[in-house]
Formats: C-alpha cells, structure tokens, sequence
C-alpha cells in the first residue's frame, strides 16, 4: 500500500510540481522588463532639462542624462549645439497616407533571446508594448510608397526634429556617392590623401575613400569610449583630427580588418568637403534635401573650425527620415527621373566584403538585401527594397545600446514585414 502511495505522490505531484515551477518562471519571465516608455516632456515647456556643459555631442555626459533631459536634448540639438541649418526647398516628396492601415501586430519574445535557459518560455507583445519597451518617441512604416503607419510619443510630433546620432554615417555615404557622381571624386579607390594630402607620408597613405566607408583602414583606434584618445578627437578641428589620426600605426593591410571607429568617418567628411568645395550640409541641401523634397529644415552639428560630424549629430524629422529611407531605396532618384547617385551606388553601398559580411558603406546589413542606418539610443532607418518597405524609428533608449532593445526591435521589424506581405 506504501508503495502504492508513494507511485501515486509522484504520479501527480511530479507533475503538478512541474506545472507549478513553470508558472513561476514564467511569472518571473514576465515580472523581468517592466515598461514605462519614454518620458513626456512638454515641447513647449522643456528648458528646464536642455544641458550640455561642452557646447558638443559628450557620450558621458548624455549617459548621465536623465530620461527628461533625453527627450528634451535629442529633440532639440540646435539649442544645444553649434549646428548649420539643411534648408528644405519649394517641393514636397509627397506621403500618400494607405487606406489598407497596419494590422494588428504582435511578436514573441523568448526568455533564451535574453539570457541563457534551461527551460523556453516566452512572452508576447503588441504594437503599444514595442513602443513602450523601446522608448519610442516617432515611428514611421511605408510600404509602397504609402504611409501604413505614423505614431508620436513622449511629446513629440510632425514637427519634431530629433538627432540621429550614427544614422549620420549613412547620410554621409550617399554624399559621397553625390560627389562621385558630380565628379567630384572620381572613384571611391582614389586614395584619402588626394583630398586630404595633409596625411600624405601617414599611415594614410593606402588608404583609399572605400576602406573608409567600409571602416577598414587598418590604422589602429581604440573604440573603447574611456580611452583617452577617443575623448580627445571628438572636439578637434579638421587640422587637429589629421595630425591626430596621422600619428597612429598600422594594425592591418586596408581593406582587410574592420573596426569601427566615428572619428575616421569625420576624416571622411572632412575629404568629401575638401572634394566639393563646401560643407556637408550645405552640399547635402543642394543634392538631396532640396531636390528630393523633404519636407521641413533639419541641422547638422558642427564641430570646431566649422566642419560638420560626418559620424554624428544630424537633425531631422521623423517624416523626413522615412523619405531618406525612400531615397536610399530609389537609388537617389529625383521627381523628374534623374538620378542624384551613380547608378549602381546603393547596390554597391549595401555589398558586404572580406572586411565584414555585416556592414556596407556605412550602413549595416541584414538578411534579403535589407540594410539599415543606426544610431545608439535607438535611432533607425530600415529599409528592405524586395518588400518595398522603409521603417523609421525615433527613440530615448536608457541606455546608449542594449541587446534587449535590439531583440525587439528586430521582433518588430519581422513581424511588420511579415503582416506586409
């Protein structure tokens, strides 16, 4: 009878035990990642959070930011900062709004995409709780050519020009396609010293204008943002930011070794100015904000001397993001049929190579041909040309990067163009 007992405590306990722990991990799993979302601030009321000590975009001192100071500072870096207004022209690249809206949305997260499990387990989400998770302040999905999806938060709107942080690379690639087809540089193999011959004798020398876009110099950078020498090129004039990169050593062959480093693409801006003879904003209203047809002015911060941040810092709107998302997806081609980049740029931009299978001419690369252009705290323009679709994120991460953020993001992107189709 013992043994009876014993056959029938672990017949259902077993069980009922196993039920009853993973409903706890569940509870936990769930209990993990509360969302609050991005703080609101009031664009009409929000002086009291703009700060910056330096006069310039400082990693550190934004990290120190707190969620108000977020949002009120990445909307507005023109109060902030010395920036150059980028003038819209008389047209507008119309927005067509879809009668076929997104439909409902939702994606699974699994505890494993976070963190090592014994046991999977997942949570779902819908379209309020991405927006919450990932303190998204604008989010923008055109398929097609229409609008399918527009959405504000933490007091943001239409209107609202936010930073875009490293989105700004990309940017900066497809001037360089401009110049190249402008004539401006005759081809991305031209070496970095014909426009910048300063660097002649350096371990420039072989560089070429494509190891930069691929960040694949070869000349050694330390990424680590408390190292000393990171800190000291953020502030540099274009002379200062030459002598410095001058003076670092060869770590591989060009072309061969990819590390990313913001200070090298501002060397890239810099050689792109010394090609057309202009600032950056100034040549980007020319070739792309005006004749494209965005919508309203953006600005681009500049550093001292005047340069633009080729790595960083533009300023836009979220509409006008999702119209370079277009734009990209165009190939550059203008209302009237021509074409404001060579005609297989965007093809060759998003080529991967021996230095990375993930990353183009400054635009990250996915699966199907898609690409993106990224900034930390959460900025994004997706674009996938087979489905026609461009998705285009504002946001006040908490944190500068963070793979939860980046688990849901994707989850997000994955489940709208699948709901796309």
């Amino acid at each position: 009878m013992k043994k009876k007992r014993r056959f029938r405590v672990l017949q259902f306990g077993l069980p009922i035990g196993l039920m009853a722990l993973l409903v706890f991990l569940q509870v936990r799993f769930d209990s993990e990642d509360p969302m609050t979302g991005a703080a609101f601030v009031d664009p009409n009321h929000g002086d009291e959070y703009l700060e910056s000590k330096t006069g310039r975009m400082d990693w550190e001192e934004i990290a120190a930011w707190s969620p108000e100071q977020k949002v009120a500072g990445f909307r507005n870096h023109d109060r902030i900062y010395t920036t150059r207004t980028v003038h819209r022209g008389a047209h507008i690249f119309p927005l067509q709004i879809s009668d076929k809206p997104l439909p409902e949305l939702n994606y699974r997260i699994w505890n494993y995409q976070r963190h090592t499990t014994v046991v999977p387990l997942y949570k779902q989400y819908d379209l309020d709780d991405f927006i919450l998770h990932n303190n998204v302040t604008g989010l923008l999905v055109i398929k097609s050519g229409e609008v399918v999806l527009e959405t504000y938060a933490a007091g943001n709107s239409q209107q609202t020009r936010w930073g875009s942080m490293s989105v700004t690379k990309s940017i900066l690639s497809m001037l360089v396609g401009a110049a190249v087809a402008d004539g401006f540089i005759r081809s991305t193999e031209d070496k970095v010293i014909d426009y910048l011959p300063d660097l002649k004798g350096t371990s420039y020398q072989q560089v070429t204008i494509e190891n930069l876009l691929r960040m694949s110099s070869g000349v050694e950078w330390n990424r680590n943002e408390q190292d000393p020498d990171w800190k000291k090129a953020r502030g540099m004039t274009i002379e200062e930011l030459i002598q410095f990169l001058g003076s670092k050593n060869r770590y591989a062959e060009p072309g061969t070794s990819f590390n990313y480093n913001d200070a090298e693409v501002n060397l890239l801006g810099a050689a792109v100015a010394a090609a057309v003879g202009e600032d950056l904003a100034t040549y980007l209203e020319k070739k792309i904000w005006k004749p494209f047809g965005m919508e309203s002015d953006a600005n681009w911060m500049t550093y001292p001397g005047g340069l633009q941040t080729g790595a960083c810092c533009f300023s836009a709107t979220l509409r006008d993001y999702g119209r370079l998302g277009l734009f990209a997806m165009r190939n550059g081609r203008l209302a009237d049929g021509s074409t404001t980049l060579p005609k297989n740029w965007m093809e060759l931009a998003t080529k991967s190579a021996k230095s990375a299978d993930n990353y183009g001419y400054l635009w990250w690369l996915f699966n199907g041909g898609s690409y993106a252009a990224m900034g930390i705290y959460g900025q994004l323009i997706y674009v996938d040309p087979a489905e026609e679709l461009v998705i285009a994120i504002q946001s006040a991460w908490d944190s500068a990067t963070g793979d939860d953020y980046y688990v849901h993001q994707s989850a997000f992107i994955k489940v709208v163009t699948a709901a796309l189709k």
